[in-house]
């Protein structure tokens, strides 16, 4: 398995850089609700932001689900301890890398097909 494609560490990296680290710093519920929307995750956008900022002793648990999806779909692997522990000591530094690899990768939610049925 490959690992993430920037260090957690690297907080000027590209794409985002500086900006995207300002972001995590100052509303991580944005960069939460967009990690979370990105894993296909239930509720998309809102419920990320949401159970990040009001539900705050959650935040930790949303990532870690989010970020295991990220890192499947990058190739790679994340445990849900570290994604944890992570989350919880150096919640800007790995909200950005994250978010980074959602922008590398070009991770999008799984768009559902419909299917119509028609009944004779």
């Amino acid at each position: 398995m490959t690992t993430w494609s920037t260090s957690c560490m690297d907080v000027t990296a590209e794409p985002g850089g500086a900006m995207l680290f300002l972001k995590s710093c100052c509303c991580p519920c944005l960069v939460i609700g967009d990690i979370h929307r990105r894993a296909g995750g239930i509720g998309g956008f809102a419920c990320g932001c949401i159970s990040s900022t009001c539900c705050c002793p959650w935040a930790p648990c949303v990532m870690a689900m989010s970020a295991q999806v990220i890192a499947q779909r990058a190739g790679s692997e994340e445990s849900p301890m570290k994604a944890c522990c992570l989350t919880a000591c150096c919640h800007p530094c790995y909200l950005s890398q994250v978010s980074r690899e959602c922008i590398i990768k070009q991770i999008q939610p799984k768009q559902f097909q419909m299917e119509i049925i028609l009944i004779k």
